[in-house]
């Protein structure tokens, strides 16, 4: 089998990274406010982090930084370890 050289941005095997890995999760989201939505897709409001991240230890899953680039910030509540293998 020929040997495959990786070109800019790419690895031998495929594109770098992961595209889940590009989220905060839990304690990485250190902002102010936050814009929550829930495991269903329900708007649950602006918060800050601690009350997403405590919503979130509730239901036994993980708040998610979804949309950084918004204002404020869209974070999801969701299993982050399903979400990375999907």
């Amino acid at each position: 089998m020929p040997k495959r050289w990786a070109t800019k941005g790419q690895r031998p095997n495929g594109p770098t990274g992961n595209p889940a890995a590009k989220h905060r999760v839990n304690r990485e989201i250190r902002i102010p406010s936050i814009r929550v939505i829930g495991p269903e897709g329900d708007q649950l409001g602006i918060m800050t982090p601690d009350d997403g991240r405590r919503l979130a230890m509730d239901l036994g899953l993980d708040l998610v930084e979804v949309a950084p680039e918004a204002r404020p910030p869209v974070c999801r509540i969701m299993d982050y370890g399903k979400f990375r293998y999907e």
